[in-house]
């Protein structure tokens, strides 16, 4: 790891384990190599919890209010965030989402596109089928549980509760061609990849 990555790594896991008592599930199920972990969006804390949950190094697709404070923008370079603008289809920030996929690195990413208001499943954008299918990795569906009663949408008030991830078992684009044109592949594999982490949400949530 970098140091500054390792640094902030060795904090966010004391911190998650010690005030929300941070649990990991299925870790077993992520694969060797680059993949793109799929994930449910509750908060600003969800890229935080998962890369504090992941065994190794990590890249994060995230938006671009992330860096709009100069401080900001410096501490989410080096640790891997990649800016992505959301009013218009920000085709350099997939370049470069593909480009370290290639590379042999992991990328969260977050199918939905923005935080849930009120913490359930939002149906996805299309950009997940899109990174699947030219990237040609396997997509790990992740579940993060409890941060949006700690952080939710359009708070600012912290509040403990216990926080969980989960990992599913990885699949990949290719399931769904050539039985189906691209552009009915695209609709399925998204729908697909939300299904998928809708079946790892705790029964207690």
């Amino acid at each position: 790891m970098k140091v500054l990555y390792g640094f902030a790594y060795i904090l966010l896991n004391i911190i998650f384990r010690a005030f929300f008592r941070l649990k990991v599930h299925g870790t077993t199920n992520l694969p060797k190599g680059p993949a793109i972990l799929a994930a449910n969006h509750q908060s600003y804390i969800d890229a935080t919890a998962v890369g504090a949950s992941m065994p190794e190094e990590i890249f994060y697709l995230a938006r671009e209010d992330a860096f709009r404070f100069g401080l900001f923008r410096w501490l989410f370079r080096r640790v891997n965030s990649i800016m992505i603008q959301r009013r218009r289809a920000d085709r350099s920030a997939l370049k470069e989402v593909l480009r370290k996929l290639a590379e042999g690195w992991k990328v969260l990413v977050f199918p939905e596109g923005t935080r849930s208001p009120d913490g359930s499943l939002q149906l996805p954008e299309r950009g997940i089928s899109l990174l699947a299918h030219k990237s040609g990795v396997p997509v790990v569906p992740t579940y993060v549980s409890g941060t949006h009663r700690v952080l939710p949408r359009g708070r600012t008030m912290i509040h403990f509760h216990p926080i969980s991830v989960s990992f599913g078992k990885p699949f990949r684009f290719e399931e769904f061609l050539p039985q189906h044109g691209t552009h009915a592949a695209y609709e399925e594999f998204s729908l697909r990849v939300m299904d998928t982490i809708a079946q790892l949400k705790p029964d207690r949530e």
